[in-house]
């Protein structure tokens, strides 16, 4: 126990330990010391007499598992109050505890009584604190009270009452123990290297979880959540949304997003303040998609956006968002802009009674910056980019192979926009005009059919294919020649290719009933679309008439009339439901309608057979029959009618089951005919029901073009893309390169267009849509600049009236028309003239290259008028350099000299700079070597002059730069580079290597300096030298006993030897009576050993190698003088490492 019954007591500054009670009826002063409680048992009381002067703990800690603590009076720690382990812990009901530091429990639920108590949590000079972690301490608390600038966070934990101040925060996770709901209250604010997450698949502290779990946020009224240069994510699904509320049924708070980066999918915000969720600054936002707002006060604005941010986040698009309005609210903004803005943002795919562009306060226009899918925009508009390499023609980027088809017309007609039947085989067979040989898809999605110049591609339309077997194609032919042959090529060999066949653009006239009837037909009894999966084309069909006696028809209307040489295709399926006796539909397609007694028609039934009608004046003729030839019910059958001759011979007809081949002749041709110069056609049915698929017309010539032999199949030398639309790519100097844009108008039509390119560097922006216009300067055309135009070998860009024109290849979803456009090349920047009527489209493209100068990383690019710039930038062209890194500041052992250690390896280090325009996140790896100047950068690691580098590892890196500093084990044996050494005009070298994600490296050495490897003068000898037994008088004759010296060192060596008189008590044998020599010749020609130094041509070679060190003998003798008394003589022998003068 520690108890102070009267007086004053100060405590040590360090740690008291209390395994007893605690009480204190005087005072005692606590000297910033820590009291720390570890009883064993349960029990135990803590009584400080109170709160003020004398009674106040500064750290308290209760740390034992087994302890069990009751505190009876109110207590105060002047800084941290920690409970780490406890058995029990007891706040005595009424009592308070004040902590101003840090207070943290992590010992919670059971094992602590807090009931009717109070926490004060009031940290002296305020700041931030996490009282527990997510499995520790979760806890049921009293009153928590929270004072001015204290932010408080706490897992698994709630109170009877809480009491937060306006300046501070409580951050409760995971509150009341229910897993995702967090409960705040306060001035929350979300700082500058702090993250947050509401979000279903991570934990509050950005765990990602195994399972997932639904969000909930309640905020106390009058509370604020401020971003401000931190991270909040709130992110849930589409089942389970992240739903953010106010706690209990009356008051508001506020969300306010000033700086840092937010992200949020699928979210519900309810009952915030007037302002709703404000983007107040330049965040960096990732998402807003599918928000459910709902406005809950009247004048108030449910997302409320400043200029800043839609600048920095330019063109976001915003997608499945609700707004509703509440019962009871007269007025509001669904989104309220704030300042002027150069950007715009678009909401898509929104939903509710307050959403769209009449509920939004943006005050420039329908089209202002804030845009909805009702916004009436009238733009001019760059909608989107691709980049692709200079490395082949316009057409089909991605495309690999291709083959020749020669078209033969050997009519003397000739034939304009003739639509021609081609087979295409996924492997060669007799019963196809061309095949892929198994290079292309499967589906033949990616057949595509270009012209004779090969620079543009054809309008075809797929009739039918079989998984790796046949397709049947028909593809539209601008100019077929009279008796001559034209050649096509079939492109193929895009695995990522979608089918682009488009029937409209193909047949004179089509219609497979998948869109508006009454956009081409007229008249209509008992005709309309239905969906079925039976339908081959376009998911629905067209049914005319119904069961029994049931009639209909329908007319193409009068815009589409057609004149001569045209054939008329019809997939027909009768459901023979007709009356009994005659169930067939008596389907007739009829041809120069012109009013009902004057039209021809054909039909298929089970009465006449297959047959051929005129009708003149109301006067039926039959024009041609193949009686007994009937129709068969419910299944598929083509039929194809040639009425639009002026002969006979030019009125014929064929049918044939959709699942078996064509026929190749009419079985049908009429006997005589009269010719109607006008009409339209149409289709009717007497008594039945009849489902047509789809029709078509083309045009027919007596004499059809043949298809010739296909050449061989080559290699498309088609530029080839270098990523998806609107995707950056990374790209080298001095190489050229090409860029597309689309470019949209849906305003009133243009003309004479000529559309300029320009670039910026994209600096800290955090997209190019995001660069400021004033940022923008036309591309050069000369080569000085940091990028300029350049000129292609694969089309004609310059002069701007011969460009070569574009083809479409890029995407387009609006029901825009293409317009060609023009390739720009050296020496302009800009195309010729184009025009651009309403709801037409444009794709025009250039080609650049970047200098040398390029110093940045990420450059933009977009087009522009001469005069002025376009309406609006949805996507603006990004690009990346791909710049080598670069080293510098290159320091070996910080600029000085490197002292070796003997027989071992001395650790130095290599420092440098190293720096990637593309991030440092770019550099991939880093290597060194540091080397004697004389055997050069390339030399091969080994002991004596060339070390690759241990390790390098880096540290301090922000934005495109870090330090790096690389270790080297240097061996004794190093070449020494100082003066009176072979190498003292060298020095050595360290070169710090860096490398990219490119493999492209970049390299520096330490050139500034010079730094030298200094002589290590060392030797190793054994510790003793024996003569042996000797009697007075005699010698060791010739030298017979020797020691070897061991070179331990970087030089080549000579000795200094000197020694002592050897003594054995009053007696001595004289120093000079020992001789010595490198070999064993006689004592008398050896040198006599003296007490001076004297330098001994040892020549001991410098080491080479680590493992096989350089030794030489010395070899000695002695002579026992007379009389000298017989005793054990010792004396001291110096051996003394002189460095040898070169050449070693």
């Amino acid at each position: 126990n520690f108890t102070i019954s009267a007086g004053s007591v100060t405590l040590p500054s360090g740690t008291l330990t209390i395994k007893g009670n605690f009480s204190n009826s005087g005072t005692f002063t606590h000297n910033s010391g820590t009291v720390k409680f570890s009883a064993t048992a349960t029990g135990k009381t803590i009584n400080t007499g109170g709160i003020g002067t004398g009674k106040n703990f500064y750290n308290v800690e209760f740390d034992s598992v087994n302890g069990g603590w009751t505190i009876s009076s109110n207590l105060r720690a002047e800084n941290n109050f920690s409970i780490k382990n406890a058995a029990s812990f007891t706040l005595q009901s009424g009592k308070t505890l004040e902590v101003n530091g840090v207070f943290t429990n992590l010992v919670g639920g059971a094992s602590t009584t807090w009931t009717d108590t109070t926490l004060y949590l009031n940290k002296t000079g305020g700041g931030t604190f996490t009282i527990n972690t997510k499995t520790q301490g979760g806890d049921v608390y009293g009153t928590l009270q929270i004072g001015p600038q204290t932010h408080v966070r706490v897992w698994n934990s709630s109170a009877q009452n809480y009491s937060v101040t306006s300046t501070a925060s409580l951050y409760s996770m995971d509150h009341q123990g229910v897993d995702g709901s967090l409960y705040i209250w306060g001035s929350y604010q979300i700082g500058a290297g702090k993250s947050d997450f509401w979000s279903f698949g991570k934990d509050f502290d950005g765990e990602v979880l195994a399972t997932g779990r639904q969000v909930n946020v309640r905020i106390s009224p009058g509370s604020s959540i401020t971003l401000a240069d931190g991270t909040l994510e709130i992110v849930g699904t589409s089942s389970a949304t992240t739903t953010i509320d106010r706690q209990g049924s009356t008051g508001n708070y506020s969300i306010t997003l000033n700086s840092g980066t937010f992200k949020a999918n699928y979210y519900q915000i309810r009952n915030t303040d007037a302002n709703g969720l404000y983007i107040a600054g330049d965040v960096t936002v990732q998402s807003l998609d599918y928000g459910d707002y709902l406005l809950q006060i009247t004048d108030g604005t449910m997302l409320k956006v400043n200029y800043q941010a839609i600048n920095k986040n330019a063109s976001l698009v915003i997608k499945g968002c609700v707004f509703n309005k509440a019962i009871g609210v007269t007025a509001g903004y669904n989104v309220y802009r704030e300042g002027t803005a150069n950007s715009a943002w678009t909401f898509t795919g929104h939903s509710g009674n307050y959403a769209g562009e009449s509920y939004d306060y943006d005050p420039d226009a329908d089209c202002g910056q804030i845009r909805w899918d009702d916004s009436v925009c009238y733009l001019h508009e760059e909608v989107s980019y691709r980049w692709r390499a200079d490395n082949g023609i316009e057409i089909l980027g991605g495309w690999t192979k291709k083959k020749s088809i020669p078209i033969i017309n050997s009519s003397s007609n000739d034939l304009t926009d003739y639509q021609v039947k081609i087979k295409v085989g996924y492997n060669s067979t007799s019963s196809v005009n061309v095949d892929c040989e198994g290079n292309c898809q499967t589906d033949f999605d990616d057949i595509r059919f270009v012209s004779s110049d090969e620079k543009s591609v054809l309008n075809y339309w797929r009739e039918s294919y079989s998984t790796s077997g046949i397709a049947v194609f028909w593809v539209k032919i601008p100019s077929l020649p009279a008796n001559s042959t034209t050649t096509i090529y079939m492109y193929y060999g895009n695995p990522d290719a979608e089918y682009e066949g488009s029937g409209e653009k193909t047949f004179i006239f089509f219609d497979d009933f998948s869109g508006d009837l009454s956009t081409k037909w007229t008249s209509l009894s008992n005709a309309t679309t239905i969906a079925t999966t039976s339908a081959h084309y376009g998911g629905k069909v067209l049914s005319v008439g119904g069961s029994g006696s049931t009639n209909g028809s329908a007319f193409v209307r009068s815009s589409y009339f057609y004149g001569r040489d045209v054939a008329a295709r019809i997939l027909v399926y009768d459901l023979g439901n007709g009356v009994s006796g005659s169930e067939d539909a008596d389907l007739g397609f009829l041809a120069r309608y012109v009013d009902a007694n004057n039209y021809l028609f054909g039909e298929h039934d089970t009465d006449v057979g297959f047959h051929m009608n005129q009708v003149v004046s109301g006067n039926q003729t039959q024009l041609a029959v193949d009686s007994g030839d009937y129709i068969q019910f419910n299944q598929w059958e083509w039929q194809e009618w040639i009425f639009w001759g002026t002969s006979a011979t030019d009125h014929k007809a064929k049918h044939w089951n959709y699942a078996t081949s064509e026929p190749s002749t009419y079985s049908l041709t009429a006997s005589a005919v009269s010719y109607f110069s006008s009409g339209v056609i149409g289709l009717r049915t007497f008594d039945g029901q009849a489902l047509i698929d789809v029709i078509f017309l083309r045009k027919y010539n007596s004499i059809e073009p043949t298809i010739g032999t296909p050449g061989s199949e080559q290699t498309a030398q088609t530029a080839q893309w270098l990523g998806p639309e609107n995707t950056k790519v990374e790209v080298q100097k001095g190489e050229n390169v090409r860029v597309r844009f689309l470019v949209r108008n849906t305003g009133d039509n243009l003309t004479s267009l000529q559309y300029r390119i320009q670039f910026a560097p994209k600096g800290d922006a955090l997209s190019c849509e995001a660069v400021a216009t004033s940022s923008f300067v036309d591309v050069p055309t000369t080569t000085n600049d940091i990028v300029f135009m350049a000129t292609s070998s694969w089309f004609v860009g310059y002069p701007e009236d011969y460009q070569d024109q574009t083809t479409h290849q890029m995407k387009e979803t609006t029901n825009s028309t293409f317009v060609a456009g023009r390739m720009v090349e050296a020496t302009t920047n800009q195309t010729g003239q184009i025009n651009l009527n309403s709801y037409q489209f444009t794709e025009i493209e250039y080609v650049i290259r970047f200098s040398q100068n390029a110093t940045g990383s990420i450059y933009c690019f977009r087009v522009k008028l001469p005069d002025k710039d376009l309406d609006n930038y949805r996507k603006v062209a990004t690009i990346e350099i791909s710049q080598p890194p670069q080293v510098s500041n290159v320091s070996l052992n910080n600029g000085e000299n490197i002292y070796l250690i003997e027989g071992s390896t001395t650790s130095v280090f290599a420092s440098a700079t190293v720096y990637d325009l593309n991030g440092y996140q770019d550099i991939t790896s880093i290597s060194a070597k540091v080397f004697r100047s004389g055997v050069g950068e390339d030399c091969s690691e080994n002991s004596n002059n060339c070390y690759n580098a241990i390790s390098c590892a880096t540290s301090s890196c922000a934005g495109y730069s870090c330090h790096v500093s690389c270790e080297f084990s240097v061996w004794f044996n190093a070449d020494p580079t100082a003066s009176s050494t072979p190498w003292e005009t060298e020095n050595w070298i360290a070169k710090i290597v860096a490398r990219d994600s490119k493999n492209y490296t970049g390299s520096a050495t330490n050139s500034a300096e010079s730094v030298d490897v200094m002589p290590l003068l060392a030797i190793s000898v054994p510790g003793v030298l024996n003569y042996g037994e000797l009697t007075p008088g005699s010698l060791t004759n010739p030298l017979s006993t020797s020691t070897p010296v061991t070179n331990t060192g970087n030089c080549s060596l000579d000795l200094s030897l000197f020694g002592t008189n050897m003594v054995s008590g009053n007696y001595s044998i004289s120093v000079d009576k020992q001789r010595y020599a490198t070999s064993s010749i006689d004592y008398y020609s050896a040198t006599p050993l003296s007490s001076t130094s004297t330098l001994f041509d040892l020549n001991l070679p410098k080491n080479t190698s680590t493992s096989s060190l350089s030794t030489a003998q010395i070899w000695w003798g002695i002579e026992i003088p007379i009389p000298q008394p017989a005793l054990l003589y010792k004396g001291t022998n110096y051996f003394e490492a002189q460095i040898n003068q070169p050449p070693w």
